[in-house]
């Protein structure tokens, strides 16, 4: 069998034939055209980047793709990119084609100026990132669950933490296969969702009020709330939040990171920021 490996284009003719791969591959993860071109094309941050293995037949037989985001590294905002969706025809598995289309989309990137790659991966996953493409494993995220406000650290010195402003805040919020709510917490604006469990509600993340300027909010109603990611300056042990065991998730995620600048750098856990908004979680 042979491939020709193609940068993404994100026409409107290609975004449906990735729709149909990831369609077959992910029959219950929701993939519309709609929300490819929400991510692919209409994400504020830039277009997404990635590439394509195209069979000879003609066949789509494996996609990468990455989304452009802004993230504070060591105080300094760069450009970097989001691991999104990857996935490969079962009749094509087993060729190598993602670690491919990985490598070239990294390639891509670091002429393009991005300095850094970061992505969750699951337990299945996590080893080939790492492995074979020299991903750093950062940690498992947390996923707590409990009622009311957790209390905050601010002797935290945050390393990573993604760049939002009201443009990509409203863009995420309008996910078209969700929908969210505003809240006011205290002097923040916390963005919710439901998780598909009665009672409980997914926290994605939390911001000032200069941030989402003049949007409509409401009270946070009382339920049980899901956090996921990481926050070293949340003081769980002060709040009435468990962390689920891993056995009790559907599968354990896992931080990973790339960096693009040739300098080594890797990232702490306990200095990271990261949380269900800054990925693909719901």
């Amino acid at each position: 069998m042979t491939y020709q490996i193609r940068k993404l284009d994100c026409s409107e003719n290609e975004l449906v034939k990735v729709v149909s791969l990831l369609q077959s591959v992910f029959s219950n993860a929701g993939f519309t055209n709609e929300l490819l071109k929400w991510q692919y094309v209409q994400n504020p941050d830039g277009v997404a980047l990635g590439y394509n293995a195209w069979h000879d037949s003609g066949t789509l037989a494996a996609h990468y793709a990455t989304m452009p985001i802004r993230a504070n590294i060591n105080g300094v905002e760069e450009r970097g990119l989001l691991s999104l969706n990857t996935a490969t025809d079962k009749r094509h598995a087993g060729k190598g084609l993602f670690t491919r289309l990985a490598q070239e989309t990294y390639a891509k990137a670091r002429e393009e100026g991005f300095k850094f790659v970061v992505g969750v991966a699951n337990a299945a996953s996590t080893s080939g990132f790492v492995r074979k493409l020299n991903f750093q494993e950062v940690g498992p995220l947390r996923a707590m669950i409990g009622l009311g406000n957790v209390p905050r650290s601010e002797a935290v010195d945050n390393k990573f933490g993604r760049v939002w402003n009201a443009e990509s805040i409203l863009w995420r919020s309008s996910h078209p296969g969700r929908k969210y709510a505003l809240h006011h917490h205290g002097d923040r604006i916390v963005i919710s969702t439901a998780t598909g469990v009665l009672g409980i509600t997914a926290i994605m993340g939390a911001f000032s009020e200069t941030q989402i300027p003049g949007v409509s909010v409401r009270a946070l109603p009382l339920c049980f709330q899901l956090h996921i990611g990481l926050d070293p300056s949340k003081q769980w042990g002060r709040s009435l939040y468990v962390n689920i065991p891993m056995r009790w998730r559907p599968s354990p995620l896992n931080l990973i990171f790339l960096d693009l600048t040739g300098q080594g750098r890797i990232l702490d856990v306990d200095s990271v920021v990261f949380r269900a908004m800054d990925f693909d979680a719901y």
